[in-house]
C-alpha cells in the first residue's frame, strides 16, 4: 500500500553539513521503508487506508484497530515476506494460547474474529503486490466454540418488564421495554424515530442505528439490520405512555422516541450507567445490559424458526444463531404435533 510519492529535501549551508544532512535523510527514507516491510506497519496502513475511504462506521474502524493491536503482539515486527502459512499458524496459535492483553487463552469465538481481519490485511497486501501470495489462502479459520448466553427464563424477563412498567417512564425506560419486548441493540432503541411506530399495523420499523463518532443517527450497520417487527399490544400502551409524557414536558419536537432529560438525543453510554444504578431495584443484579437482548432472543427461540430468528434479530447470517437454537426434544415433538394437527387433525 505504497503511496507511490517521491521524497526529497531542500538544503542550505556548507557542503559537509549538506553530506550530513543527506545521510541523516537517507537513514529516515530506510527506517521508513523498513517499517512499511513489516506486518505491523502495513497493517497501519490499512488501517488508515479505511479512515480515508470512510466506507465503514466509526464503531467498525475502532474494532478493527483493536485486532491490530491484539495481532501487533505477534506480528508487528515480522516482514510482510516472512508471513508464511507456517508463521502464521504459528503466530495465531501464540496469540490464542496467551500472547495477548490479558495473558490468556483466548476464545475460538475471538480468535475468528482477529484471523478475519489479519486475512484482509494480508488479501490487500497481495492486490498492493507486496506479497506474491495469500499465506491463508489455504488455511481454516479458528473454530467459533459458541456457549449458551446467559439469560433470563422467560417468567424473570416478564418480572423485569413489569418492574420497568412501574417506574416513571422516561426516555431510559422506553428504551429498556424495547430491548425486552423486542430485542432490540441498545444503539437500535436510541435512534428509533417516533414515525417508526406503526400503530396502525402494530409494527416496529427499525431502521436506524446511533453512529457512535459523533452520536447521530445513522442506517444500521448491515441491511440485515433494517426490519420489521410485531409489536405486543402492551408494548404500544407504553410506547403512547411515553409520547403523553413527553408532550407534556415539551419534548414532542424530538424526532427520536427515546430522549434525554434536555428532549435531545439519548447516548447509549446514558443507558449503560443508568442500568448500573437501577439493576438491584429491578430484580437484575449482576446482569449486564446487554443481556436483555440474549434474554429475549433466548425467548424467541423456543417459538420462531432458525431463519425467522434471524429475521427478529438482525444478524446478517444465522451463525449466531446456533447461541439459542438448541437440540430439543420437546421442541420438535411440540412442533411436529401442531404441524400433524394442523394438515392431518391428528397428533
Amino acid at each position: 500500500m505504497s503511496d507511490g510519492r517521491k521524497r526529497s529535501r531542500r538544503f542550505h549551508g556548507a557542503y559537509r553539513e549538506a553530506v550530513a544532512a543527506l545521510s541523516t535523510f537517507r537513514g529516515e527514507l530506510e527506517a521508513e521503508c523498513a517499517c512499511s516491510d513489516t506486518f505491523g506497519g502495513y497493517a497501519q496502513s490499512w488501517l488508515d487506508y479505511l479512515a480515508k475511504m470512510g466506507e465503514i462506521r466509526y464503531s467498525t474502524l475502532r474494532r478493527y484497530r483493536n485486532a491490530v493491536r491484539a495481532l501487533d503482539f505477534e506480528f508487528k515486527d515480522v516482514r510482510l515476506s516472512d508471513m508464511t502459512p507456517e508463521r502464521c499458524r504459528v503466530g495465531i496459535a501464540a496469540i490464542k494460547s496467551g500472547n495477548n492483553f490479558s495473558h490468556r487463552e483466548l476464545s475460538g469465538a475471538y480468535m475468528a474474529k482477529l484471523y478475519s481481519v489479519l486475512h484482509a490485511i494480508l488479501k490487500m497486501a497481495v492486490e498492493d503486490e507486496r506479497i506474491n501470495r495469500d499465506p491463508l489462502a489455504n488455511s481454516t479459520a479458528p473454530k467459533v466454540d459458541t456457549r449458551e448466553k446467559d439469560a433470563l427464563s422467560p417468567a424473570q424477563l416478564a418480572a423485569l418488564v413489569g418492574n420497568l412498567e412501574a417506574l416513571p417512564m422516561d426516555g431510559k425506560v422506553m428504551c429498556y421495554l424495547l430491548m425486552a419486548y423486542l430485542g432490540l441493540r441498545r444503539g437500535e432503541t436510541c435512534a428509533l424515530l417516533v414515525d417508526d411506530i406503526d400503530f396502525d399495523r402494530s409494527i416496529v420499523h427499525v431502521r436506524h442505528g446511533i453512529e457512535e463518532q459523533d452520536f447521530t443517527v445513522a442506517e444500521t450497520k448491515t441491511h440485515a439490520g433494517v426490519r420489521d417487527l410485531p409489536a405486543p399490544p402492551q408494548l404500544l400502551v407504553d410506547v403512547r405512555r411515553w409520547l403523553d409524557a413527553r408532550s407534556s414536558m415539551g419534548w414532542s419536537a424530538c424526532p427520536t422516541l427515546a430522549c434525554n432529560a434536555r428532549g435531545t438525543l439519548l447516548r447509549p453510554s446514558d443507558l449503560e450507567k443508568w442500568w448500573n444504578g437501577h439493576r438491584a431495584e429491578l430484580g437484575a443484579e449482576g446482569m449486564t445490559m446487554h443481556q436483555i437482548r440474549h434474554s429475549n432472543l433466548s425467548m424467541m427461540a423456543r417459538h420462531l424458526n432458525v431463519f425467522d430468528l434471524q429475521r427478529w434479530a438482525g444478524w446478517a447470517s444465522i451463525e449466531p444463531a446456533r447461541v439459542y437454537v438448541h437440540a430439543d426434544a420437546e421442541s420438535l415433538a411440540n412442533g411436529c404435533a401442531d404441524a400433524f394437527r394442523h394438515h392431518f387433525g391428528t397428533i
